[in-house]
């Protein structure tokens, strides 16, 4: 290990360039070799490179010029991306207790974090990394900022080194990006050391040629901080970027992860590269190709049938022929047409265990490959447990996909308050969905010391899929009383039905928002109830709320405008007497007249 970390600011290259290019030739050369021959594998090709000066024949495991007849290797890379990238973690975020503010904050924070995996593709670029880790081992996100945004930015394992001997353990103290950068771009980025940068004619140990040009090899390189910052112990780590003859960034590093999300297809016992499908199964490839192979030439060269003539027979042979309905004459012995077997049905057999075997291994199955469904199987509920029987071998991969989003959500988070505090407080935005309406959310609006919150993650594959799974799956969780019928159109999510859900479901989503608003801006949100709302469901929601929000000891004036609600929605469901008309004046009876001669 050299001292670079302590060498003078703005002179690590003279002691970082030798060490880096150290490592290339020590721990890189060999897998560069290996990782072509995975990526002409996974491929199917000869051309391959890992860098943009080294595009070169693969080192293939057939004869030149040929191709895998039967590419196993890349049919489980595909099964697993489809089996496991269906998948789309989502992070929740949780208070430690914290009051109505901090949860509120923490709840935007999830949707903040949700818009920025949207703005920034996670799911498609995380997926695109768990493919290099089926091919590779080793699969690799870098977490950036560019233009005052977070940026995902895949970066192949081969333009990572470490000292293996330092990452023993897995953890190494020091990582190094290796990058090959037009000497252009790199002026523009680094005007001050222009000159510098157009005298660089370096010969690059990785390429093993001059390199084309207009490229130039750049290192960046990070040195973990010693301790937490803020102790008596702590030392700072160091990030810089280096050519041959220069230092273009030095600046002290206070985090104690790197800017990159890493995924490992398998973890190695030891070290800190991963193993992908095509180092595992090399073996059961090389022999599928071999039997294909012979099978091949046995079919070319025994596939024909051979029509078999007695020498004493008089039979022309120009009459043989491949026409329909022909005429064959003959004297003596009949001709016989051999139709041979071409090879033993055991070596077929032979062949597809073969490729049955490669699947296992990996935890995969040729029924998902083929996307085939077992006959019979049609509920929602089976079919879940088909699938976890068949992903039984893939927990660990899946585990640490579900860790991989994990580490992304956090250093997005970390890259949006750098973005903060260090450009001059710029104000870091996205645009989320809430409620079906489309919000901004300013990153200051919800910041949150890492200490007041904890981040959880749930996999969304719990329902099926496909439309008739997911309708099973909901009945049978209806069924079992563990989700009630509204809490189920929640769930359904299909663009024909969605529509129409949203409309039978707006009651409860104006009440949840009345509730969110009075918490947090007292009695200027306040809405009274009106005799045409579902006050049912309001009356349901609100006390839910009133319960929850009284246990959770908010301010008594926000609780007394829940309890004002709901006593006049109550007053508002009460019956109501009928007005009833004023009554009328009882009619005179006139009574008996008097004798005559009476006075009236």
């Amino acid at each position: 290990m050299s001292h670079w970390a302590d060498a003078d600011k703005g002179e690590v290259h003279s002691l970082l360039w030798d060490y880096v290019q150290d490592l290339a030739s020590t721990y890189m050369s060999d897998r560069l070799t290996a990782y072509e021959l995975y990526l002409g594998m996974v491929g199917d090709t000869e051309n391959v490179g890992v860098y943009p000066s080294r595009t070169m024949p693969s080192p293939t495991l057939i004869n030149r010029g040929a191709h895998l007849q039967m590419n196993v290797t890349r049919c489980m890379i595909d099964t697993g991306e489809a089996k496991i990238a269906q998948a789309r973690p989502r992070p929740y975020f949780l208070t430690y207790g914290g009051d109505f503010d901090a949860q509120e904050k923490a709840k935007t924070l999830q949707r903040f974090v949700d818009g920025m995996f949207d703005q920034a593709r996670a799911y498609q670029i995380g997926s695109q990394a768990l493919r290099d880790a089926e091919t590779l081992g080793t699969g690799v996100i870098k977490i950036v900022s560019r233009h005052g945004k977070p940026y995902l930015e895949r970066v192949l394992i081969p333009q990572i080194l470490v000292d293996e001997a330092l990452a023993h353990n897995g953890e190494p103290p020091e990582l190094f990006e290796r990058r090959e950068v037009s000497k252009s771009v790199l002026k523009g980025m680094f005007k001050k050391h222009a000159a510098a940068i157009e005298s660089l004619t370096a010969i690059d140990v990785l390429s093993g040629s001059t390199l084309k040009p207009d490229l130039v090899v750049v290192y960046e390189g990070w040195k973990l901080c010693a301790g937490k910052k803020g102790d008596k112990d702590y030392k700072p780590g160091r990030h810089v970027i280096i050519a041959q003859n220069c230092t273009l960034v030095d600046d002290e590093w206070e985090r104690e992860t790197y800017p990159f999300a890493f995924i490992h297809w398998a973890k190695s016992s030891v070290g800190f590269y991963g193993a992908g499908i095509p180092q595992r199964t090399l073996g059961l490839q090389v022999e599928i190709n071999r039997v294909l192979r012979s099978v091949s030439k046995n079919i070319h060269l025994h596939g024909n049938p051979r029509m078999l003539v007695e020498g004493t027979s008089k039979v022309n042979p120009a009459a043989i022929t491949t026409g329909w309905g022909d005429i064959l004459k003959w004297e003596g012995t009949r001709p016989e047409l051999m139709s041979p077997q071409i090879m033993s049905p055991e070596v077929y057999s032979y062949l597809w265990q073969l490729f049955s075997k490669a699947f296992e291994m990996e935890g995969l199955s040729t029924q998902a490959a083929f996307a085939k469904k077992e006959s019979g199987v049609t509920a929602g509920r089976a079919m879940r447990e088909l699938s976890d029987i068949q992903a039984d071998r893939l927990a660990p991969i899946s585990q640490r996909y579900e860790e991989f989003y994990l580490d992304i959500a956090r250093k997005l988070i970390q890259c949006v308050e750098e973005i903060h505090q260090t450009e001059g407080n710029l104000e870091v935005s996205v645009k989320a969905e809430d409620g079906g309406f489309a919000e901004r959310i300013d990153w200051s609006d919800i910041r949150l010391d890492e200490s007041e919150y904890v981040i959880q993650l749930f996999p969304a594959n719990f329902l099926s899929r496909t439309p008739s799974g997911k309708l099973s799956d909901l009945d049978d969780l209806m069924s079992k009383d563990l989700v009630s019928p509204e809490q189920a159109k929640r769930l359904i999510d299909f663009p024909d039905i969605k529509g129409v859900l949203d409309e039978d479901n707006s009651p409860s989503d104006l009440y949840r928002k009345q509730v969110r608003d009075i918490m947090r801006f007292g009695s200027d949100s306040y809405v009274p109830p009106e005799p045409f709302d579902d006050l049912m469901t309001g009356m349901k929601i609100y006390k839910n709320a009133y319960l929850r929000y009284r246990m959770e000891e908010i301010e008594e004036d926000k609780l007394s405008l829940l309890r004002d609600w709901i006593e006049a929605a109550d007053s508002l469901m009460q019956p109501q007497e009928p007005l009833m008309a004023p009554e009328a004046a009882a009619p005179v009876v006139p009574g008996p007249m008097p004798p005559p001669g009476m006075p009236v």
